[in-house]
C-alpha cells in the first residue's frame, strides 16, 4: 500500500533520519527530558564538525538555533509521517468536539493504511530494541529466550476528558490535546483479587507493553541482562491478549525462539485462548501463570480428566485436594479482614497457610497426567493417565495391566470414574485438542516448587525494570512533562528510546557486575573503568 507521496525532488534533509534517531537516543541515554530544544542545543553547542559528519549533519554558523530546532522537528516529523497510526490534523491546539468526530471518521476510510502504518511502527520499535539484544556477547544470546510480559502505564502531559464527560460535550467545546490516551486506574498495587477495593491512582496516560528476557533457569538468574526483547503501544483498556500476541510475533519473526512466557493476571489467564494462550503453545512455549480466585479448582475437563489450577488430573482425586488452593486464597482473604491479629500472629498463620497448601499440592503429584508427546502444529497435545505407561504413579482398576508392573505404586485409586471415559479405556494415551483447557493450561503443576521459582523470578524481573524505567533518578519515564510531542505515535517512539537507553544502561551495569565478581567478560562490551578518587582539598 502506498501510504506517502512519491519521493520528490529538492535537497538533501539537514538533519538525516539516522542522525536524528541518534540524537534522541543520546537524550534518552544521558537520562535528559525527550524535547526538542534539548536536540537544538545538542546540535548548536555540542557537535563538533567531525560528529556532526558522523550524523550526516553540515553545521552552518549562518543558521540560527531556532533555525537548528526547526530543522529537528521536520526530521523528526519524517519519522512521523511514516508511523502515525492515529493522525490528526493539528496537534498545536485543543479540537472542538466536532473537530474531533470528523478526525475518527476519516481514519475509518483510511482503516487500512493506519494498520499499515501501526505495523510499522511496531517493527521500528522493536528492531530498535532488538538492536540492542544483538548487542550483547553472542554467549549471553541463547537460541531460546524466556520472556515475562506486563504493561505498565505512562503518564501523558495533558489533562484528560474521560468517555462520559466526551459524549456530554457540545459540538463546539473542545477535548484533550491527547484524544487517544485514557484514564488509567487501578486500586491496589499487587493485583490483589478484592475487587471492591476504591481507586487510589487515576491517571490519564497510555500503556507500554514490555517483554523482559528472562532467565531460562531460575535458579540462575543472574545469568543474563534483564532487558526488553519486546515492546507495544496503545490506550488503557485496550483487549491485552492481541496486543500480547502482536509483540510476541515480532519476537518470534526477528529469529528468536520462545522458551517461557510468564504474565500476570491480564495476559494469563486474562486473554481469550483464541488470542494469545493458544497461539504460544503452538510455538513451543512454556506457559507459566497465576489465578484470580475465582478461577482457582475445578476449571475443565476432557476425555474424562478434569483440569485443576491448569494442569490436567485424574477425576478421582479428592475433592480436598481440588479445592487446595481455594481454601489457601480464601484464609489469605479473611486475615486480611481480621484487624485484631498481631503482625506476629499474621505471619504465623501466613507460614502455616503456605506449609498446608504446599503439602497439598504435592499430594496432587500422584494424580497429575504426563504429557506423552509434544503438541503438534495444530496444538494436539497426547496425554497418559497417571496409571498408564512405563512409569505409573497411581494404580487404578481400569488399567490393570500395571497391577501386576511390580512397581510399587504411589496412590491407589479404590474410586475410579465410572462410565465411559478416554482417558480410563484408551491403553497408552489420549489426544487433546488445543482448545480444552486452552485458558487456562500451564506447564507447571501450580505451586509446586518448579512453578514457584519460575513465575517468582520472571515477575521480579519485569517489575524491578518498570521500577527502574519510572525512577526520577534514571529514566523518569513516569514524568509526562519530560516528553512533549503530541500524539499516540510521538509518545510510543519517545518512550521506546527511553527503553533503548534503559536496555543500553542494564547491559553495561551487567558487565560491570561481571568484572567486578571476577568472571571473564567477553569482548563486545567494555565496563565502566573505576575512577581514581580526589581528595576534596
Amino acid at each position: 500500500l502506498e501510504v506517502h507521496a512519491p519521493v520528490r525532488g529538492g535537497r538533501p534533509a539537514s538533519v538525516p533520519m539516522r542522525g536524528i534517531l541518534i540524537l534522541w537516543l543520546v537524550l534518552a541515554w544521558e537520562h535528559q527530558p525527550l524535547q526538542l530544544k534539548k536536540l537544538r542545543d545538542i546540535i548548536t553547542e555540542r557537535l563538533t564538525p567531525e560528529t556532526a559528519a558522523i550524523l550526516g549533519i553540515t553545521l552552518d554558523a549562518t543558521v540560527s538555533p531556532d533555525g537548528w530546532y526547526e530543522r529537528a522537528r521536520r526530521s523528526t516529523n519524517r519519522i512521523m509521517s511514516l508511523i502515525d497510526y492515529h493522525p490528526i490534523f493539528n496537534r498545536h491546539r485543543r479540537l472542538q468536539k466536532k473537530e474531533w468526530d470528523k478526525v475518527r471518521a476519516d481514519r475509518k476510510e483510511i482503516a487500512e493504511v493506519l494498520s499499515v502504518r501501526a505495523h510499522r511502527a511496531d517493527e521500528l520499535m522493536n528492531l530498535l530494541l532488538h538492536a540492542t539484544y544483538q548487542w550483547m556477547p553472542k554467549r549471553l544470546r541463547s537460541d531460546k529466550v524466556s520472556v515475562t510480559i506486563d504493561a505498565t502505564a505512562v503518564r501523558v502531559h495533558a489533562r484528560g476528558v474521560g468517555v462520559t464527560r466526551l459524549s456530554k460535550l457540545g459540538a463546539e467545546e473542545t477535548i484533550s490535546i491527547e484524544p487517544d490516551a485514557a484514564f488509567w486506574a487501578r486500586g491496589t498495587e499487587d493485583h490483589s483479587d478484592d475487587g471492591k477495593t476504591s481507586i487510589t491512582k487515576m491517571k490519564y496516560a497510555y500503556e507500554l507493553e514490555l517483554g523482559v528476557l528472562t532467565s531460562n533457569d531460575p535458579t540462575r538468574p543472574e545469568d543474563i541482562p534483564h532487558i526488553v526483547v519486546g515492546i507495544g503501544h496503545h490506550a488503557p483498556a485496550f483487549g491485552p491478549g492481541k496486543a500480547a500476541r502482536a509483540m510476541f510475533e515480532n519476537i518470534l519473526s526477528r529469529g528468536l525462539q520462545l522458551d517461557h512466557v510468564i504474565g500476570d493476571r491480564a495476559y494469563l489467564p486474562g486473554a481469550k485462548e483464541a488470542d494469545l494462550q493458544n497461539y504460544l503453545r503452538s510455538t513451543g512455549a512454556k506457559l507459566v501463570m497465576d489465578y484470580h480466585k475465582t478461577f482457582l479448582g475445578y476449571q475443565d475437563s476432557y476425555a474424562g480428566a478434569i483440569m485443576v489450577d491448569g494442569n490436567w488430573y485424574c477425576a478421582s482425586m479428592p475433592q480436598k485436594l481440588i479445592d487446595a488452593s481455594k481454601r489457601y486464597r480464601e484464609g489469605e482473604d479473611a486475615d486480611d479482614k481480621n484487624r485484631s491479629l498481631t503482625k506476629s500472629q499474621r505471619a504465623a498463620r501466613a507460614q502455616s497457610r503456605l506449609e498446608q497448601w504446599q503439602s497439598d499440592v504435592e499430594a496432587r503429584a500422584p494424580y497429575l497426567f504426563s504429557r506423552k508427546e509434544l503438541p503438534d502444529a495444530k496444538g494436539r497435545t497426547p496425554w497418559m493417565c497417571p496409571a498408564a505407561g512405563n512409569s505409573p504413579t497411581a494404580s487404578c482398576p481400569r488399567k490393570p495391566t500395571n497391577l501386576a508392573s511390580g512397581k510399587v505404586p504411589l496412590t491407589i485409586i479404590s474410586r475410579p470414574v465410572e462410565g465411559p471415559a478416554k482417558v480410563c479405556d484408551n491403553k497408552t494415551s489420549t489426544t487433546f485438542p488445543a482448545e480444552a483447557g486452552g485458558k487456562f493450561a500451564q506447564e507447571y503443576q501450580y505451586g509446586s516448587k518448579e512453578w514457584r521459582e519460575m513465575y517468582s523470578h520472571g515477575r521480579n524481573s519485569v517489575e524491578s525494570f518498570n521500577a527502574y524505567l519510572k525512577d526520577g533518578g534514571t529514566h523518569a519515564l513516569e514524568d509526562g512533562s519530560r516528553r512533549r510531542l503530541r500524539g499516540s505515535v510521538a509518545q510510543y517512539f519517545l518512550a521506546t528510546m527511553t527503553v533503548v537507553a534503559a536496555n543500553l544502561d542494564k547491559i553495561i551495569d551487567f558487565a560491570a557486575q561481571k568484572t567486578e565478581d571476577g568472571n571473564d567478560y567477553e569482548a563486545g562490551i567494555e565496563a565502566p573503568r573505576a575512577k581514581q578518587r580526589k581528595p576534596r582539598r
